[in-house]
């Protein structure tokens, strides 16, 4: 716990590790949410710590950056629409969850992405934490023990969503690339290219379309915002590689019927969304948000509407069929600030912090098209920690850019 009075990094980047834990040493001994909770409190400790120190705090412009207020009055129109829906206690959890999970976790990624040791040891840590979940993953297919908890879809315990375990290996494998194409140590860089395989198993093995097609416009987007950079290229052909021994590594391990669940909306181009009934619960929404446009159904309503499902598996669909037109306004607001702000920062750097912005664009994208397909507001907490660390990030690179340049020895040009 002390490790929090020099980062607020480590709960953050951590909070995937109980699920793994809670696989290998038996079950969640939590009640519900106890797991968010007890990162929030942790991460609401650590950025505590940093204001404390008063050392690398991040300046208001960072604190208070957009996503952080849009978040904030999100969570003030979730409590003021409360009593619009059932007063069932889905509606209070969800609350309770958007809180302590999505608020806390676009704050802390603000002070995560101002400081860049803290943004690197986030990015690894966060790799080996997804990495860990895949071995265990590989190691149960080997072994025999692999969870099928929905048909088609494996996960590393009976109690664990292959949502989650898809999205967690994603974000390693994007992570893991990055390493490969940056100025990074040739044991790190060795790392990265051998949890590939694994991570690559996890994200087909578990069976969601979500994650597969976040991860196939996150890698794009690296590639295309990487390639400016002569290491990044040079390095392209080793990447290249990992990737077709990635490929062999899933045809070899993972189920056909679930290497064909996780690919057909790619292959297909998105014509099998009403499979699982996607399609359906995008037009309840719709027409939630046309019969309510100002107000919405309140928070939790879209579960009174639908008994089968208790949100639409979409972001912008949820939160105008919810909130009405000022909730999704909100989550646009986010979204178009995030992407404005991180592109102008990629565009105004060179060489490693070039690359860094990339990462952080790569990963922003894959957590909103994943938003886009699946998981309720509260659990699409990468959204919200990319865009603070975005926040964080871009204001570091642009507005220290004019003193960096003043400190530098003259001669000595950026990213030279």
């Amino acid at each position: 716990m002390l490790c929090v009075w020099y980062t607020p990094a480590i709960p953050l980047a951590v909070s995937g590790l109980p699920t793994v834990a809670f696989a290998l040493l038996g079950p969640n001994p939590l009640p519900a949410g106890g797991v968010s909770s007890v990162i929030a409190g942790w991460t609401a400790l650590g950025m505590a710590f940093v204001i404390m120190r008063g050392r690398d705090v991040p300046p208001p412009r960072v604190a208070l950056a957009a996503p952080v207020l849009l978040t904030a009055f999100l969570a003030g129109l979730m409590l003021a629409r409360l009593p619009s829906a059932s007063l069932s206690a889905y509606g209070s959890t969800k609350l309770v969850l958007f809180v302590v999970g999505n608020l806390v976790f676009v704050a802390g990624g603000a002070f995560i992405g101002w400081r860049r040791p803290d943004l690197d040891l986030l990015l690894l840590i966060v790799l080996a934490v997804s990495t860990l979940g895949a071995v265990v993953l590989v190691v149960r297919f080997g072994t025999g023990g692999a969870q099928e908890v929905l048909p088609g879809r494996y996960a590393i315990s009976p109690e664990d969503d292959p949502i989650g375990l898809g999205r967690g290996a994603a974000e390693g494998l994007l992570i893991a690339i990055y390493l490969m194409l940056s100025r990074r140590s040739a044991t790190t860089r060795l790392w990265a290219l051998a949890a590939i395989p694994a991570l690559a198993i996890a994200v087909v093995a578990s069976g969601s379309r979500g994650p597969v097609v976040g991860l196939t416009f996150g890698l794009l987007i690296l590639l295309a915002l990487t390639a400016t950079n002569e290491r990044a290229r040079r390095r392209l052909l080793l990447v290249a590689g990992a990737a077709l021994i990635a490929v062999i590594a899933v045809v070899q391990t993972v189920p056909t019927s679930t290497l064909s669940r996780s690919l057909e909306v790619v292959v297909s181009s998105g014509s099998n969304l009403s499979t699982n009934g996607r399609s359906q619960l995008w037009a309840a929404a719709w027409q939630a948000f046309v019969d309510h446009p100002f107000l919405g159904l309140g928070t939790g309503g879209f579960a009174d509407l639908r008994g089968d499902e208790l949100y639409p598996h979409n972001l912008l669909l949820e939160s105008a069929a919810e909130l009405g037109i000022f909730g999704v306004l909100a989550v646009v607001g986010i979204v178009a600030w995030t992407g404005a702000r991180i592109t102008r920062a990629w565009r105004a750097t060179r060489d490693e912090d070039r690359l860094v912005a990339a990462i952080i664009a790569a990963l922003f994208a894959m957590a909103v098209v994943n938003a886009l397909f699946s998981s309720a507001l509260p659990n699409n907490k990468e959204v919200w920690l990319w865009s603070g660390v975005a926040a964080g990030l871009s204001a570091r690179l642009l507005g220290d850019r004019g003193a960096g340049r003043r400190a530098r020895p003259t001669g000595r040009a950026r990213g030279g």
